[in-house]
């Protein structure tokens, strides 16, 4: 009896293997140069609010840019939504939008339930205030000099991953801390950018934080 436990626990074993193998996704290692990342932001950026000037312009009835440039700029987006809608990405734009002071954009990058709660973990009232802060400290005043992505690991639910990250701050050695990512269904209502899925951090920034001031001082 006891040696056919056994050899039922080894096949279990060996069928989670598989399915572990099987289910655990392929995320590449991504190595990113935080400046290179952060121009890639801004260009972002620009191309998004671009777009937005122009639907207000049509909610006004003052379209001033041709049907053309408006396709053009939607091109430009399309191309970057590309590079934003896998898991891997979800840490990069996090950070590179803390590295280059974007809040705006920046508060895209965190589930919106989870960045409301990191605001009223604080008792300032300048709710912007606080999302600087959590900007700067997680960049470390943009001291931040890159972002690597090792491994992915698998959690409960399939539509999220715990991505084991790499960060390098200027003038210390590199540290790594998990971060959970998950997808997150766009409803269409940013400035235009259409039905999309893409993915955000679910791990809340203070925590994050605590980590890295911990490691670091």
């Amino acid at each position: 009896m006891r040696l056919w436990l056994t050899g039922g626990a080894l096949v279990l074993f060996g069928v989670f293997s598989l399915l572990y193998h099987y289910l655990t996704p392929n995320v590449e290692q991504t190595y990113s140069e935080l400046n290179s990342s952060s121009d890639k932001v801004s260009d972002f950026a620009e191309a998004v609010y671009s777009l937005g000037d122009i639907y207000s312009d049509v909610d006004e009835g003052d379209n001033t840019l041709s049907p053309l440039e408006a396709t053009s700029i939607q091109a430009e987006i399309n191309e970057y939504l590309t590079y934003y809608t896998s898991p891997e990405s979800a840490i990069e734009y996090l950070f590179s939008t803390a590295n280059a002071n974007h809040s705006d954009l920046f508060v895209e990058g965190l589930d919106p339930d989870i960045f409301i709660e990191s605001l009223f973990q604080v008792r300032d009232p300048d709710k912007l205030a606080v999302t600087y802060d959590i900007m700067n400290r997680l960049s470390r005043d943009g001291t931040l000099e890159s972002v690597e992505i090792i491994r992915a690991r698998r959690v409960l639910k399939r539509s999220q991953l715990r991505l084991v990250t790499e960060l390098t701050y200027e003038g210390h050695e590199p540290i790594r801390f998990g971060i959970l990512v998950g997808e997150y269904k766009d409803t269409g209502e940013n400035h235009g950018l259409g039905h999309s899925n893409y993915y955000v951090v679910l791990t809340n920034p203070w925590e994050i934080i605590s980590f890295i001031e911990k490691k670091l001082g």
